[in-house]
């Protein structure tokens, strides 16, 4: 959908430990320590659409979260997130928290199941159904131009 995309990774609470316990996915846990920067004031002002996607046993109470939900609060309280999107990445139990904590906050929030029923999709093509969809929500409609 022609999107600009910027990625940004919320910082994790203890790095080693998480580095251990995904031992699998080790070297690409810390290419995104070195490259992701926390998500800041900035982006999500510039942003029209936000994309959460996080473990399916970490919430948006989970400490490495507190920092990025303050500052959605804050924003929110500003007034500085009306009219803005959210998509949720369904990973699991935390996908629900997340959308209802979108929802609560202004966002108009859709998540990945309300893309396709289609249960022969991968997680891959998931996301990108998803990312799709809230691309072109986010593009101003003819009447709004």
């Amino acid at each position: 959908a022609r999107a600009l995309i910027r990625l940004r990774r919320v910082p994790d609470a203890d790095e080693a430990t998480v580095v251990e316990r995904l031992a699998d996915s080790r070297d690409a846990l810390r290419r995104m320590h070195r490259e992701y920067v926390a998500p800041r004031e900035a982006d999500l002002l510039a942003a029209q659409v936000l994309v959460i996607g996080s473990p399916a046993d970490v919430d948006p109470a989970a400490p490495e979260w507190a920092a990025f939900v303050d500052l959605l609060q804050r924003l929110q309280r500003d007034g500085k997130l009306t009219g803005k999107i959210a998509a949720v990445i369904a990973t699991g139990p935390s996908s629900d928290a997340f959308a209802t904590l979108l929802r609560r906050l202004g966002f108009d929030t859709i998540i990945d199941g309300d893309t396709s029923t289609d249960t022969e999709v991968d997680d891959v093509g998931r996301a990108v159904a998803l990312g799709r969809k809230a691309a072109l929500l986010a593009q101003p409609t003819a009447s709004t131009s």
